[in-house]
């Protein structure tokens, strides 16, 4: 898989709240992942087009060319798609605020991220409601879809 790193994460993070790390991670990766499915797949379908209208002006010219092309339309796109989402990666505090907002938690979550480890008294609260809805939440609802939009 793609090495993304969590670069801008405090390393001190209060150990309640060590789940969002799991879930940055994890955020990322499907990011990364959707990134290089999508460029695959245009890749593909544009060169299947190409071989296609080659095969249908040009019928004399041989097939072995296009069948190559056909072949690596969709390594190209993975190349293309893995480098397009090692450039295109949020931060870490958006990926935080994007989390805080699909678990409908009033920035609870982005307040104990930055709050790092050691939070004032007064904000243990809003630590441990982050810690208790990250718990608590699906998986599911802090993932990425990775197919076309609704």
């Amino acid at each position: 898989m793609i090495a993304l790193g969590n670069r801008g994460l405090p390393s001190d993070t209060h150990p309640e709240v060590d789940g969002l790390r799991e879930r940055i991670g994890h955020v990322e990766r499907r990011l990364a992942l959707r990134s290089v499915l999508r460029a695959s797949v245009a890749a593909a379908i544009a060169t299947a087009a190409g071989a296609l209208t080659t095969a249908l002006v040009a019928p004399s010219l041989p097939r072995l060319p296009l069948v190559v092309a056909l072949a690596l339309g969709p390594v190209i796109g993975v190349v293309v798609g893995v480098l397009r989402a090692r450039r295109a990666r949020p931060t870490d505090a958006e990926l935080v605020l994007w989390i805080d907002r699909r678990l409908e938690a009033g920035e609870a979550i982005v307040a104990a991220w930055e709050l790092g480890g050691d939070p004032p008294p007064l904000m243990r609260a809003t630590v441990r409601r982050a810690s208790e809805l990250l718990a608590r939440a699906d998986r599911n609802l802090t993932s990425p879809r990775l197919g076309a939009a609704r």
